[in-house]
């Protein structure tokens, strides 16, 4: 979803259409751009729409797949610290980490 919702766009809310789909996938491989940023939010917003600790099992944050926005200059640990926080969080419910060699090995 957007990360301002506007309830006059349905295109701004959960896309309702790709849940089901990941729901019954076997593994969700989690990769892109902005870790700190637009794939944390997307990946949160999942979690909360399954909040089932068994499919919030099945989803592999491939950590050498993901880039974070640098922190701005003169504000050490605005960005990266929100995303360490989110990382921990989402490890407590269940999330897997890995990099790509190891996924694949």
């Amino acid at each position: 979803k957007a990360e301002v919702p506007d309830p006059s766009h349905p295109t701004t809310q959960i896309n309702t259409g790709l849940i089901p789909t990941l729901r019954d996938a076997d593994i969700i491989l989690l990769a892109g751009g902005a870790e700190t940023h637009c794939c944390k939010v997307t990946i949160e917003d999942i979690v909360d729409e399954f909040g089932d600790p068994d499919l919030i099992k099945k989803m592999v944050w491939l950590e050498d797949a993901m880039s974070p926005v640098p922190d701005p200059p003169g504000l050490d640990g605005l960005f990266s610290n929100a995303a360490a926080k989110a990382k921990t969080e989402l490890k407590a419910k269940g999330m897997q980490f890995t990099t790509c060699a190891d996924f694949l090995a």
